[in-house]
Order: C-alpha cells, then structure tokens, then sequence
C-alpha cells in the first residue's frame, strides 16, 4: 500500500546468469510477470558475444514495445524492469 492507500502491484527482482540464447526467454517471461531482472552475461560474453549481441538488441526491442527499461551495470551485468517500474537513466548526449 503507497500514501494514498492505493494497492500497489507486486513486483519482484531476480538475478539470473545468462550462458546461451534460451536463457534470454525466461527474461521475457519474467519482465512480462512483472520481475526486474539483473542479468550476469559475463559467461556469455567470453564465449559466444556475437550471439550475445544479437539477443540483447532482441531485448531491446522487446522492453521497448511493452514499455519497460533496459540499462548496462558495469561490464558484464544488464538489468531489465517491467512497465511498472521506472529507472532513472542517465541522458544520452551526443558525441562532440
């Protein structure tokens, strides 16, 4: 319950290492049962990056269509959060 006494959803966060490609559906699933997700890609990374790549600007487009947040943490973490949270991200300025 917030201030005004309004029932607020439920949300859950969850680390989850990421080691192949089918991982990155259960972060789908879980994003869209409202979990924010800390992703630890670092296995990833070393073995398969252009695979890594590739599924991480598939969630990319995916947290964006249904209205979510998506950020790197350091160099080896990424976290995803539902529509129902809101992350305040640096801006993005261009590059001189």
């Amino acid at each position: 319950m917030d201030l005004s006494g309004e029932e607020q959803p439920v949300v859950y966060l969850q680390a989850l290492r990421v080691r192949q490609e089918e991982d990155f559906k259960k972060v789908r699933e879980l994003v869209q049962s409202n979990t924010i997700v800390i992703m630890n890609v670092e296995e990833m990374f070393d073995r398969d990056f252009s695979t890594l790549y590739r599924e991480v600007k598939k969630l990319v487009e995916f947290v964006e269509q249904i209205g979510g947040s998506i950020a790197r943490l350091g160099h080896s973490r990424i976290i995803v959060a539902p529509p129902t949270v809101r992350m305040i991200l640096p801006k993005k300025t261009k590059a001189s």
